[in-house]
């Protein structure tokens, strides 16, 4: 049986076996790393924390190849904190877990 890659395995593998110089960019949204994501072709890391740049380093990426941009959220969803953290008296910079 054959191993299915993913997306990023499937894009790499195509740049490598058509000389293609097409840049490869992987958005990582988890906070732990694994190996799912990680490929020699690709050519740069988009991640949620300073933690995961660590964890990645640690695993041999280049850190040219890595930039903390946080997890993307929708405006609407960064609104709706805002007006939450408002309501109930929260403080912006403190850590907070938001659960609907």
């Amino acid at each position: 049986m054959k191993k299915e890659l993913s997306y990023e395995h499937r894009s790499a593998e195509l740049a490598s076996t058509t000389g293609s110089r097409i840049p490869l960019f992987t958005v990582m949204t988890d906070n732990v790393v694994h190996g799912r994501w990680l490929h020699p072709q690709t050519t740069k890391y988009f991640i949620a924390t300073e933690s995961v740049k660590a964890a990645l380093m640690s695993a041999g990426i280049a850190e040219e190849k890595l930039v903390v941009s946080g997890i993307p959220i929708r405006e609407a969803i960064k609104k709706q904190g805002q007006r939450q953290r408002k309501q109930f008296g929260l403080v912006a910079k403190k850590r907070q877990s938001w659960m609907h």
